[in-house]
């Protein structure tokens, strides 16, 4: 990875001014005399692979060190080349066009272009970046075109048909890229993510039929479809990342029924990991028949354009039916979105059965650690009879009353500092089965979640070990008194184990 505080590169790959002192090939070859190199007669495989690790503006220059590095870098197995080293669209498009045009990639495996900011100028040029891959018979390829898929105006580039048979792609990766309904035949692929696009169920359906060796699916930031039925026995992995039910145009939105929704049902029988990320536009999401389930994420949010009066109501319904649907999931990862609606539940003293889990054994919980949070936390844990490992990531980001409706408890009255003290409850899982605890970001602008650890540690009978994990921008001083709190803080378990990491 590039120093962030080195100067920008220059956009030209043949410049020979490199910012290191020297005028020339010359002065450089000069300056190497004053000390030993080491680098140069290292075996090609090793030089490679520290190629391979550079930005492709910094393995560009390695060509004027001497004769053996002049052509080394056209066999790196990885290049990649990113917009963001560029003043303008212009220079990086022509500065990625001088590399490839002449070079004779052959080893090439991975070929990667981060290009933010692609308009249809430059269709040319990309699908000349296109045939270099499949020319040289590139294993995994990244084009991603842009991020800005809200825009209904923004460009997409129409990948070529030529690509839709390749035999030998193993990873795949786009953005902002349209597909025609037709036939696809990616016999070898088993990674295939795709963002920002329109998405056909069709195209969809065509995919999934010609790649028989798929294991892993992840659909970015996309509309189009409002059903993703994976029935392809290979895949046991589903990634949903950014949703949103659009209509045809944006004046459409005008006068529509403040309550409608859209309804995105995800089903997938052989799927093993399922996650649903990001924002949910004008969505609710179902999900059916994954019975093979073992892992689920669901740190998503749901972001509707008007406010409905049954809003509250549909957000409780939405976690029910997803609850009801996973409840075989060994593993859980919940974020602030879905934790605050189940507080909700709780402040309403209701005990769904649909939450209780004999077979959650790994917890984790991204949470903004608030007082909106803390009964969903509770209930969670609460349900969760015979969980193992409990891991807390904490973002400050995510605090703050949610988004669910005006009819949310009130919580002016709450005594959030301590809530944890005043359970009541009986937590079988801390007197049973917990055995580890992680916790990322504990201290963060003056709120901790401290309290919440003494809490496990004091109630956790077969704890064996927490493992803190403090953020960078907290002074010492914070976390030396945050550490010395929790290392003198009585214990249930014997073998409770605290360890503090440093600061990452």
């Amino acid at each position: 990875m590039s120093d962030s505080s080195s100067p920008a590169p220059s956009p030209s790959p043949v410049s020979t001014d490199y910012g290191y002192g020297f005028d020339s090939e010359g002065d450089m070859r000069r300056g190497r005399r004053e000390r030993p190199d080491r680098i140069s007669p290292l075996p090609d495989e090793i030089l490679l692979q520290i190629l391979s690790l550079l930005p492709m503006q910094d393995v560009l220059k390695t060509d004027v060190l001497s004769k053996r590095w002049q052509y080394l870098w056209t066999s790196v197995p990885s290049i990649r080349f990113s917009s963001s080293y560029f003043e303008d669209s212009r220079s990086f498009v022509d500065a990625v066009n001088k590399t490839l045009v002449p070079a004779g990639c052959a080893c090439t495996r991975k070929f990667a272009v981060e290009f933010l900011n692609y308009a249809e100028e430059f269709e040319a040029d990309v699908s000349l970046w296109v045939r270099f891959a499949a020319k040289n018979k590139v294993e995994e390829l990244t084009l991603d075109l842009g991020h800005d898929y809200w825009s209904y105006n923004s460009s997409l580039y129409c990948l070529p048909e030529h690509m839709y048979v390749n035999s030998l792609l193993t990873e795949l990766s786009f953005s902002k890229c349209d597909l025609e309904p037709g036939y696809f035949a990616w016999d070898s692929l088993k990674s295939l993510s795709i963002g920002c696009i329109q998405l056909e169920e069709l195209v969809l359906r065509n995919i999934l039929s010609g790649s028989p060796r798929l294991e892993f699916l992840e659909l970015r930031d996309f509309y189009g479809i409002n059903r993703v039925n994976i029935s392809n026995p290979s895949v046991k992995k589903l990634v949903i990342n950014g949703y949103e039910f659009r209509y045809d145009n944006e004046d459409d939105e005008e006068g529509v029924d403040d309550q409608v929704y859209s309804t995105l049902e995800i089903s997938g029988p052989n799927l093993h990991s399922l996650s649903i990320l990001g924002s949910l536009k004008n969505t609710k999401c179902r999900v059916t028949n994954v019975a093979s389930l073992v892992e689920a994420n669901l740190n998503f949010d749901i972001v509707n354009r008007r406010t409905a009066d049954d809003e509250y109501e549909e957000s409780q319904n939405i976690v029910r039916r997803l609850f009801q649907s996973l409840g075989g999931v060994h593993s859980l990862t919940i974020g602030t979105w879905c934790i605050k609606v189940l507080s909700t539940f709780d402040l309403e003293h209701v005990a769904p059965p649909w939450l209780r889990s004999k077979k959650r054994k790994l917890l984790t919980i991204d949470t903004g650690y608030d007082k909106w949070e803390l009964p969903g936390i509770a209930s969670l844990l609460d349900h969760s009879f015979c969980l193992e490992t409990l891991v807390i990531n904490i973002n400050p980001s995510f605090a703050g009353q949610p988004h669910i409706g005006a009819r949310f408890p009130d919580f002016r009255n709450s005594d959030e500092g301590r809530y944890w003290e005043i359970q009541e409850r009986v937590f079988w899982c801390l007197l049973r089965h917990l055995k580890t605890v992680k916790v990322n970001q504990l201290v963060y602008r003056g709120r901790c979640g401290a309290k919440f650890l003494h809490f496990l540690l004091g109630k956790a009978r077969y704890l064996e070990k927490m493992t803190v994990n403090p953020p960078k921008q907290n002074s010492w001083d914070n976390l030396f008194r945050a550490a010395q709190k929790l290392l003198s803080a009585p214990r249930s378990s014997p073998k409770a184990v605290v360890v503090f990491n440093e600061r990452r």
